[in-house]
């Protein structure tokens, strides 16, 4: 019975262990027109790419290129795809749709009570980190439930044959 609660426990770590990762996005201004930012988020899909969804904070970004007096933006309301950091999010509701946003290459910021502005990617220079190689995050198989109810149906045989 105790190695069938070892294998239990076992198998209960690596399921665990197959979680989201925290990782953060940090954006380094290329030129004084905007800020620099960051992005936290949880890879809940395990893609290695910033999703939509998963986004949990965001420094906010602002910039002179926005009017006159700079404005903060606190709200990421689109994402463009950039290689390996992120997949593209299409704003809602918005003058967009999938083939022009894809075609713009820019982040859509907004929030208190800012009209939204478009920011175009080549601003910044990104770094992602929190990550495990992307390369080298293996799913967990398909196979390993089978193979753990396989070896624990052996420790209870053996645990019958050795109270015989």
């Amino acid at each position: 019975m105790r190695a069938y609660q070892c294998l239990c426990g076992a198998a209960l770590a690596v399921w665990l262990s197959t979680g989201a990762q925290a990782a953060t996005i940090s954006a380094m201004a290329l030129n004084e027109s905007v800020t620099s930012f960051t992005i936290g988020f949880s890879d809940t899909n395990t893609n290695g790419l910033l999703d939509f969804e998963e986004i949990e904070s965001f420094s906010g970004v602002s910039g002179n290129n926005f009017g006159e007096n700079p404005v903060v933006f606190m709200q990421i309301l689109g994402i463009p795809t950039i290689a390996q950091i992120a997949a593209p999010f299409i704003p809602v509701g918005g003058a967009f749709d999938e083939d022009s946003w894809a075609n713009l290459d820019v982040w859509l910021f907004g929030g208190d009570g800012n009209p939204s502005s478009t920011a175009a990617t080549r601003n910044w220079s990104y770094q992602i980190s929190g990550l495990d190689d992307p390369v080298s995050v293996v799913p967990l198989p398909g196979g390993l439930p089978l193979l753990l109810a396989g070896l624990a149906a052996l420790v209870v045989l053996r645990g019958r044959r050795a109270r015989a």
